[in-house]
């Protein structure tokens, strides 16, 4: 829900999961090193001038349970990040990322995790602020390597899957996986359809899907196509880039009993 929410206003598709993506992963792989323990979710101590709004309750990415804000500030990136260092001091961490900074360092006394990233507007700054607690994710690694080996082997011969990734919120269950290989658009089409219907979904021509309004601009530069199925619903963009075509998909489930 995070990449579908945030990822769909960049400008070319693929690269717009693929960022967003990344900066999941630099959430996932910072916070690995500080695994231990279990706690309750701690309160970033974040300067007055940056307004959090939340993206909801915790979310589980990749197994690892995290907590997501928004966040706007009345200050230049340049002066938020000097009161961020004089705030978290040594322990801080700065990434770059597609031209954007991601700072980050432990929370807390009980092995949480947090990362900021930082887009400045003008005179303003934005961006997203994300507390993970990655002592339940080490526990779950051997699943999420099983499932993206089992995503591998359903897609065409000579691809790379480039990301994949799953999340939970409350009964919601997302899942985004991009790929690409040599082979054409209608082939790629054609084997999608044929593989995601064996799992219940049904390819939509003339149903308007909620999931369209995430991507207004996407149709111009390629191929979109819709599926539904019982509690479950995806999307799809096939696109064709120099000598590559490059598959993002993304399914949408509704999960009884996950809380």
């Amino acid at each position: 829900r995070f990449l579908a929410r945030h990822g769909a206003n960049r400008s070319t598709p693929g690269t717009a999961v693929i960022s967003a993506a990344v900066f999941i992963s630099v959430v996932l792989l910072s916070a690995h090193k500080w695994a231990h323990g279990t706690s309750t979710w701690p309160t970033p101590d974040l300067p007055s001038s940056m307004r959090l709004t939340s993206l909801g309750q915790e979310t589980t990415i990749n197994g690892m349970p995290v907590r997501m804000h928004a966040f706007t500030a009345t200050t230049t990136q340049q002066k938020l990040l000097e009161v961020l260092k004089q705030r978290m001091g040594t322990q801080l961490v700065t990434n770059q990322l597609n031209g954007y900074t991601v700072v980050g360092q432990p929370i807390g006394h009980q092995g949480h995790y947090m990362t900021i990233q930082i887009y400045p507007i003008g005179e303003y700054t934005k961006g997203i602020v994300a507390i993970s607690q990655p002592n339940q994710w080490q526990h779950l690694q051997s699943e999420v390597l099983a499932l993206r080996q089992q995503w591998q082997d359903k897609l065409p011969n000579d691809s790379t899957l480039l990301h994949h990734q799953t999340s939970r919120d409350g009964v919601l269950a997302a899942e985004q996986i991009v790929y690409r290989n040599t082979h054409g658009q209608v082939y790629n089409t054609q084997h999608l359809i044929a593989q995601l219907s064996r799992n219940g979904l049904v390819r939509q021509h003339h149903e308007q899907s909620a999931m369209q309004a995430q991507a207004p601009s996407v149709a111009t530069q390629g191929q979109v196509i819709f599926f539904k199925g019982p509690q479950q619903q995806a999307m799809a963009t096939i696109n064709e880039q120099g000598s590559y075509t490059v598959v993002v998909l993304q399914i949408d489930r509704q999960k009884k009993g996950i809380q």
